[in-house]
């Protein structure tokens, strides 16, 4: 149950930190994010999953036996070889919640200022691999708005897309509506 603060509450614990958790905003594959007090100010605190490394790591051992079967059963001739090493290591690395906060930063100097879209980047205030503090930003989703502001919308995240890409040669797929 991903509403259960039971793990963020030992993930607080476990690395001192003196945080009050308001209310479960949502989660990725990676993590789940709360809304929270910290040094007297609401920010968003980002918590990986419960042993989600092992997780990862089971995956990847599956679907290396799955192609290492297809082999020997000779049901990948004549396809291009297969190296799925890049896409094991990235899959470990979003898990490293390190990785993320440093991309968070990069992307939040980057579109602070952007005259070209209306992105918003929270600011990191703590990070480690385990947990990222940041600056809570109110949303909604895209689905629930109504038109014409969901079109807005959608081309302001289209054009946010195209300044990474096409102003600063950055992809980040990790938008949320």
């Amino acid at each position: 149950d991903l509403k259960n603060t039971k793990h963020a509450k030992n993930i607080i614990k476990k690395y001192d930190l003196e945080i009050l958790l308001l209310e479960y905003i949502g989660a990725g594959s990676i993590a789940q994010v709360y809304k929270c007090i910290y040094n007297n100010k609401i920010y968003a605190i980002k918590i990986t999953h419960p042993n989600i490394r092992e997780k990862i790591r089971a995956n990847i051992i599956t679907i290396g036996s799955i192609l290492q079967i297809c082999k020997l059963l000779h049901l990948l001739e004549g396809m291009p070889p297969i190296n799925l090493n890049v896409f094991f290591v990235d899959h470990l690395n979003q898990t490293d919640l390190n990785i993320e906060a440093k991309n968070t930063i990069y992307l939040y100097e980057k579109f602070t200022n952007s005259v070209i879209t209306d992105i918003h980047v929270p600011e990191i205030i703590k990070y480690n691999q385990d947990y990222i503090i940041e600056s809570y930003i109110n949303g909604c989703n895209i689905s629930d708005l109504e038109e014409p502001y969901k079109n807005e919308a959608m081309i302001k995240r289209l054009s946010g897309f195209m300044e990474m890409l096409f102003s600063y040669d950055i992809l980040f797929g990790d938008s949320h509506d």
